[in-house]
């Protein structure tokens, strides 16, 4: 199984985005799972450290061979060769994103760091799910701003479905795929991990 990782490659690994990031790392690795991610850093390195120093395998999709990869991933996936730079960042940039929406699941992690590029990877999911151009896969996204995000998926014609409280956790279900967990960093955030990694890797138990 591949998950897909996503967040700000701006943040630094002493900030709750890339701590967050870290500890699903962690997590994914324990279950056999391939992380899958941007191979920069921020939340992308994050997560590749989290996964690989837990034994786990860690694919960084780059947009090319001139691309900076972080340390932690274990197998490069270089999107395109082109010799022409204004070219290969075009296609480089398109073809990356692509390349990380094949995945079975994915988690997106937003913060105050988070920026155009993670806010396009959300919207190209989006549009995957809702134009039916990839069969249906699970999405947990983790946010401090619920209500933006929750304009951003309506404007999608993504509308809450229910809300649900259990064990600290704030739950937002607006489609069978598609959750919203709201993350506080005054909070301890294992819970929502946990629910987070189990609705996009399948868990029952």
């Amino acid at each position: 199984m591949r998950i897909s990782v996503f967040g700000a490659s701006s943040c630094r690994q002493n900030e709750f985005e890339a701590q967050l990031a870290y500890r699903i790392g962690k997590e994914l690795a324990k279950l056999g799972v391939v992380v899958v991610n941007g191979a920069r850093t921020g939340v992308m390195q994050a997560v590749s450290r989290g996964a690989q120093t837990s034994g786990g395998e860690v694919w960084g999709v780059m947009r090319n061979r001139m691309s900076v990869c972080n340390p932690y991933v274990t197998t490069q996936i270089i999107c395109d060769d082109s010799e022409d730079q204004q070219m290969s960042y075009e296609m480089g940039m398109s073809i990356r994103t692509a390349r990380l929406l094949e995945s079975d699941g994915f988690i997106v992690i937003l913060g105050p760091s988070s920026g155009v590029g993670t806010h396009k990877e959300l919207s190209a999911l989006f549009e995957c799910e809702l134009h039916g151009w990839h069969p249906t896969r699970p999405c947990a996204v983790l946010t401090p701003y619920n209500w933006l995000y929750s304009e951003i998926a309506a404007a999608f014609g993504i509308n809450l479905k229910k809300e649900v409280e259990y064990s600290l956790i704030r739950e937002h279900e607006y489609q069978d795929w598609l959750r919203m967990y709201y993350h506080d960093c005054a909070e301890d955030e294992s819970l929502k991990i946990r629910a987070a990694i189990k609705f996009v890797t399948g868990q029952t138990e």
